[in-house]
């Protein structure tokens, strides 16, 4: 699927202090509904939204480079104290809490949501991609696209696989049948997406029907701009090492109804929620396992990593891990596997557990042993007590960037494990699915900057400019145009934030310019003229 251009709902976020102090007074966990104070917005004269306040603390040297995440509700948090829809949307942030890029909305009566926002190195350019979709009734699975944007942020492709036969029994319907747990480039250019079927199998040896119902967690490589496939791998194929007596939770739901007993109560056992290259085959998470899978080329299970009992590695109490997400593996130095990951601990299904703290974790295993063993367990300064989501990212001067999960905040940390940076986006809610950390990216919009006047009581006027993803704006000239069509400076200001405030005396002009410049005064682009 094609699409010509990207139509963009957009905000920005700064700082509002004595929201920002009141904020801290309110308890950092997960584990309660949110906050009924909403956490601070920021609005704007440039663009009709808001967005969520970012808040950083910065304690030592950071990785160079911008932030990708993605707000969005997964889990039944949403309270009094929750954002708008306008404010859960991919974001691009500077380190400092600027925002760069407030992405597109989607109509507040639509359950859709954003995930796996972040860039894609193609051989043939960068594109960013973002997945949009829509929960089932078990908030499990879902049914989306994943969406790529160039570096004007106009849509190129849309991965929709609609006639892929995957569906949600109870859902509503929808033209593309992708799940939300992975989006991710391969370095031959196929793509990885995650996606399942609803389906019967044995369930005798969990004390369920012969005939019952399960969820059949998949996953596709494919031509990402085709939808070509060229590999697939079902979870139900490969039961003599992924038996469904190896899950770690009941077949029961939230409601407490026996799962497994049809389509519409089918028990999602494996739940496959990451997937990435390792040597010539594959990593995978399956998440209600606690269980890190490893595959070949052709899709056999070579090793099961299990985070309680260990499974084909002896695994320390200390390397202990559930209900992981955005498992990682390559090949260290010595031979060994280094795996990486954000343990959440915690599940709101049954057997419920929301008491644990979360953490991101790295183990290294042993294949001439057999032996797994903790390299490094990272926790936030915030005690964060996940039920989902989260994201471990390697940065090149050796520190991690970390998701923080269901919680509202992203971290960074240093080789030692020391916690050197924070930014905050909310109480207790919203989460963002992975979150990333990237130098590659130059943003050029299609559409031009904005600008916006209003006068002042003593006469001089207020001049508000933005331009929604730039990132070579330096500084922003003020211009009047005159009767006859000639543009004359008014002021010159450096860039401050998302959004830039000039103030210039009053004019005889009635139309103004704002005038985007680079770091050696060109010009990048200049908004449609606006009242003075």
């Amino acid at each position: 699927m094609k699409y010509e251009s990207l139509g963009l709902l957009v905000g920005v976020a700064s700082g509002l202090a004595e929201s920002r102090q009141a904020a801290r007074q309110l308890p950092l966990t997960t584990t309660t509904a949110a906050a009924a104070t909403p956490w601070p917005s920021v609005s704007y004269k440039t663009e009709p939204f808001t967005s969520p306040e970012l808040e950083v603390n910065q304690t030592g040297p950071t990785a160079p480079g911008l932030i990708w995440f993605s707000p969005a509700l997964f889990f039944p948090q949403q309270g009094p104290g929750a954002p708008s829809t306008s404010e859960l949307t991919p974001l691009i942030a500077s380190q400092n809490g600027e925002v760069v890029f407030h992405g597109p909305n989607y109509p507040p009566d639509q359950p859709n949501f954003f995930a796996n926002f972040r860039p894609q190195f193609f051989s043939n350019g960068t594109l960013l991609s973002y997945y949009l979709g829509h929960f089932g009734p078990n908030m499990e699975q879902a049914l989306g696209n994943v969406t790529f944007i160039d570096s004007t942020y106009t849509v190129t492709t849309v991965i929709c696989l609609a006639d892929y036969p995957a569906f949600i029994p109870g859902a509503a319907e929808s033209e593309c049948k992708v799940d939300l747990h992975e989006s991710r480039r391969l370095s031959d250019d196929r793509f990885i997406v995650t996606t399942h079927n609803y389906t019967q199998t044995d369930l005798s040896a969990v004390g369920g029907p012969q005939d019952g119902w399960v969820t059949d967690s998949q996953f596709l490589v494919i031509n990402p701009f085709t939808e070509e496939i060229s590999f697939k791998w079902s979870s139900l194929e490969h039961l003599d090492k992924l038996p469904v007596n190896d899950s770690r939770i009941l077949r029961q739901n939230r409601m407490g109804q026996e799962l497994g007993t049809s389509p519409e109560l089918a028990w999602d056992y494996f739940h496959i929620n990451a997937v990435a290259p390792f040597e010539d085959g594959y990593v995978i998470s399956a998440r209600h396992f606690s269980t890190v899978v490893f595959i070949d080329k052709d899709g056999e299970v070579t090793y099961r990593l299990n985070g309680e009992i260990g499974q084909d590695f002896s695994l320390p109490t200390d390397a202990h891990f559930r209900y992981q997400h955005d498992v990682l593996a390559h090949k260290g130095d010595d031979g060994s596997i280094i795996v990486t990951m954000f343990d959440n601990e915690n599940y709101d299904v049954p057997p419920p557990s929301q008491d644990v703290e979360s953490s991101a974790l790295e183990l290294r295993l042993n294949t001439n042993d057999m032996t797994a063993k903790l390299e490094r367990r990272l926790f936030s300064n915030d005690t964060v007590r996940a039920i989902g989501l989260g994201s471990w990212q390697d940065q090149p001067n050796g520190n991690v960037f970390v998701g923080e999960a269901t919680f509202p905040a992203l971290a960074e940390f240093d080789p030692t494990g020391k916690q050197v940076w924070n930014l905050r986006y909310g109480f207790d809610s919203p989460g963002s699915f992975r979150a990333y950390k990237y130098t590659e990216w130059t943003g050029k919009p299609a559409y031009p900057p904005k600008g916006v006047a209003e006068a002042h009581d003593n006469g001089s006027l207020v001049v508000f400019m933005s331009w929604n993803g730039a990132t070579e704006v330096v500084s922003w000239d003020v211009k009047a145009l005159t009767d006859n069509g000639i543009s004359l400076k008014l002021t010159n200001v450096p860039k401050s934030g998302f959004e830039t405030t000039a103030i210039v005396n009053a004019t005889t002009s009635q139309i103004l310019l704002a005038v985007a410049l680079g770091d050696d005064g060109q010009v990048l682009g200049t908004s449609e003229p606006f009242a003075a």
